[in-house]
This record gives C-alpha cells, sequence and structure tokens, in this order.
C-alpha cells in the first residue's frame, strides 16, 4: 500500500478491496449514512411498540419493551457519538468487502505475531514527539524501539490499540494478497496489503470501541456474508501531517486526559501476556534461522537451507537481519518474559501475605508455562543459541522451572499438562 489510509485516500484505497475500481461511481454522503442509520432505529422502535400493542402475554410485552429501550439508547448513543467526533478523526464513506473467517484468522496472526510489534517499533524511531503528546513516557517508548507494549515504570499499559483504518474483517483483496511494504524499511518479509504500516493508526480503546466499532456495529458489517461488498459509514484519520496519519495526536491536555488512560497490572493479565510473547517469540526466531544465511551445518539445519533457497537470505545480508532481530526483537522478548514471571512472582507472594487463595492462579500458571506456544516458542530459541553460541532463553528458562517447583507442583494438571504440551523437535 503506497499510500497512508486517510480521508483523502480512503475512498479509492477502499475500492481496491472489490478487486476493482468503480471509479464513475460515487459513494453515498456521510449525511446519507446518518440519516439512514437514525430511519433504521426509528423503525425498529415503531415495529418494538406494534408488537408489545399486539402481544397477549406480559412476558412478550416485556420482551419487546426491552427492545424498544435498548433500540432507544443505541440511537441516544449514536446521536451523541456523531456530534462528539474525537479532533483528528473524521466520518467517511468506507468500502467495506467481507472476508472468510478462516483468511481473517491469518491476517489477524500475522498482524498480531509480526506486523504489530514492527509498527510500534517504527512509531518509536519516526514519531517520538508525537508519542509523547499522548502521554507515553520515556519507560514505555524505549520498550517499543524493541516492539514491546508500552507500559510505564510500574508495567501498568495505556490504553491504546493499533487499529485497522480500512477494517481487516472487511478488507477484501488487500487481506489476500501480500506483497512488501516499503515503509517497514528493513524488515524484509511480505505482508498482507491490509496489515500494511500506511493502514495502521495507534489510537486510544474508548476511540476504537467506543466510537468505529459502535458505528461498524450498527450497521451490522460483522454480520456481512464472505464476498459481500458494501459502502460503509466508518472513522478514519484527518491525516493532516505525516504522524496524524499512523498516530492519535491530542490537541490538548484536555483531549489527552479524555481518552488516554493507563490500565493497572493484575497476576491474571501478566500470565495471559505469556502466550501472547511467545508466539511472538516463536515467529522471530524462525525469521531468524531463516535470515542467518550459508555456512551452517548440522541435520537440523537442511530444512532451513530449502527453505531460504530463492528468499530472504538470498536477496539480503540474512546475517545483519539475523543479528538485527536477536538484538531488537528475540533478547527483549526473552527479558519480558523473565521479568514477568518475576512480576508473578512477587504477585503471588503478596496474595499468600493477605491470606488470598492461589490455587487458581496456581493452576492458571501452570496450564500456562506448560503450553504449546511457550514449549514451541522455548525449544525455537535454543536453536537460535547454537547459531549465537550463547543461551539467550536462560533467564526465562530457569525462572519458568523455578515458578513451575515453587507453586504448580501440587496442582492436579502438572504431570497431565507438561506431558501432553512437551515438543519433540
Amino acid at each position: 500500500m503506497k499510500r497512508d489510509v486517510s480521508k483523502k485516500t480512503v475512498k479509492h484505497l477502499s475500492e481496491l478491496t472489490t478487486g476493482f475500481r468503480a471509479s464513475d461511481v460515487h459513494p453515498p454522503s456521510v449525511k446519507f449514512f446518518i440519516e439512514k442509520i437514525k430511519l433504521k432505529y426509528l423503525a425498529m422502535i415503531s415495529r418494538a411498540e406494534l408488537n408489545m400493542e399486539a402481544s397477549n402475554s406480559d412476558g412478550r410485552k416485556e420482551k419487546y419493551s426491552q427492545q424498544k429501550e435498548n433500540y432507544k439508547t443505541k440511537l441516544k448513543q449514536f446521536k451523541k457519538t456523531i456530534s462528539n467526533i474525537p479532533k483528528g478523526f473524521s466520518l467517511s464513506a468506507v468500502m467495506y468487502s467481507r472476508i472468510s473467517g478462516e483468511q481473517n484468522r491469518k491476517v489477524e496472526k500475522e498482524f498480531s505475531t509480526y506486523v504489530r510489534p514492527r509498527f510500534m517499533i517504527y512509531l518509536a524511531e519516526n514519531h517520538s514527539d508525537d508519542l509523547k503528546k499522548i502521554g507515553i513516557c520515556k519507560c514505555g517508548i524505549e520498550r517499543m524501539r524493541n516492539g514491546l507494549e508500552p507500559t510505564d515504570k510500574n508495567w501498568n499499559f495505556y490504553n491504546l490499540t493499533v487499529d485497522h483504518i480500512i477494517e481487516r474483517s472487511g478488507s477484501g483483496e488487500l487481506g489476500r494478497k501480500k506483497e512488501y511494504d516499503k515503509k517497514t524499511g528493513q524488515y524484509m518479509h511480505p505482508t498482507y496489503k491490509v496489515n500494511h504500516f500506511a493502514n495502521l493508526i495507534l489510537m486510544p480503546h474508548s476511540i476504537h470501541n467506543d466510537v468505529k466499532n459502535f458505528i461498524n456495529e450498527l450497521q451490522d458489517l460483522p454480520s456481512m456474508n464472505e464476498g459481500d461488498s458494501v459502502w460503509s459509514l466508518s472513522l478514519v484519520p484527518t491525516g493532516r501531517t505525516v504522524g496524524e496519519s499512523c498516530v492519535y495526536v491530542p490537541k490538548n491536555d484536555n483531549d489527552k486526559d479524555k481518552f488516554v488512560a493507563k490500565n493497572k497490572r493484575n497476576v491474571k493479565t501478566q500470565i495471559g501476556q505469556i502466550v501472547y510473547l511467545s508466539k511472538q517469540l516463536d515467529v522471530e526466531a524462525k525469521l531468524f534461522l531463516e535470515f542467518y544465511g550459508k555456512g551452517v551445518r548440522g541435520e537440523k539445519d537442511i530444512k532451513y537451507r530449502k527453505k531460504r533457497t530463492g528468499s530472504l537470505a538470498d536477496s539480503f545480508n540474512g546475517k545483519e537481519q539475523a543479528n538485527y532481530i536477536y538484538n531488537r526483537r528475540i533478547k527483549p522478548l526473552v527479558g519480558e518474559l523473565a521479568d514477568i514471571l518475576d512480576i508473578i512472582d512477587r504477585d503471588i507472594e503478596q496474595m499468600k501475605a493477605d491470606g488470598k487463595d492461589i490455587r487458581k492462579i496456581s493452576e492458571q500458571l501452570q496450564k500456562t508455562l506448560s503450553s504449546l506456544p511457550v514449549c514451541v516458542a522455548e525449544a525455537r530459541v535454543q536453536d537460535v543459541s547454537r547459531f549465537k553460541g550463547e543461551f539467550v532463553s536462560k533467564k526465562f528458562t530457569d525462572k519458568k522451572f523455578y515458578m513451575i517447583d515453587k507453586y504448580c507442583k501440587n496442582t492436579s494438571s502438572n504431570s497431565k499438562n507438561s506431558n501432553k504440551n512437551s515438543y519433540k523437535r
């Protein structure tokens, strides 16, 4: 995708989701969409009222009464929403072309394990001033330089999300075709076009969920069938500057205080992060092995040499790329996993000191540490260690077994999960 998706470009770029551009066809106006949604909910309210009058039982009357109130609430919320569009965003007509659930999952997996971390790096390296304006602290920006989620020094997460401006589920051809994303610099891996940086923006959860997703749901976009295409009303960045095309920039402190906050960490969310980061680690380790270049020996390396034929390592300086991935992604991810276990250890100890029952947390921790994504990533990083000559995962591995021995050895699922999820190379 060569141009940033914004108010000026979204009509043309979203038309490409259908596989062709109907340049002589003009989408409905924003005013048309707004009136259409209002009339739809007014009609639904009237239908619910008629059903109430025609019902003979109190139960059915109550059912239709609840429907009526629900429709009225959504209509009121919609009117309030379109009257208070956040600065930096605009409503625009966007073509929505539904892809299959299976394809959407492929696009999402590529995004969460490979693209999102690199978008974080891109923002930290190119738009650090805009990140400061959001309110992200120095610690958070430095974490983003290694593809990690921004947190403050106390590990509290900022309530920010990376949004696809043209929706993943409605990306059509953009969600089925891959090509190199030139905006990513040296991250040489073809990605789905809908996952290109030009279609991504870092924005507050509150704007994403309460404005964009809410408007999508009112138009029943999530319930469309695969292959269906329709013009829709969507929230897009105005993109007046390069930074505003890829990151929400509050206009003043009031906007920042209104939309940007932090979510306090807790032990359950930290345990959930282990699997999420392990999946990223597995992808990075595989990419490292593919990039590493020639001169690799050993039976296990034959498959990597075969994979590299005519691919990444033949086109670029594989060793240089591998070292970048190792230093900027693999090592930070392993360090993050070890740090998370340290935090979980402290949190559980505090729970014990407070007299709380830790059995459920221990079971969740055991299930996570013996899960397939964690075991696969660990084994893959061991392969990386052979090339680098250092046991990069030692800190995490040692802490993992320490935690299992300390908190999980008496859980009922311990031996069963460990045997089931052990990873054989």
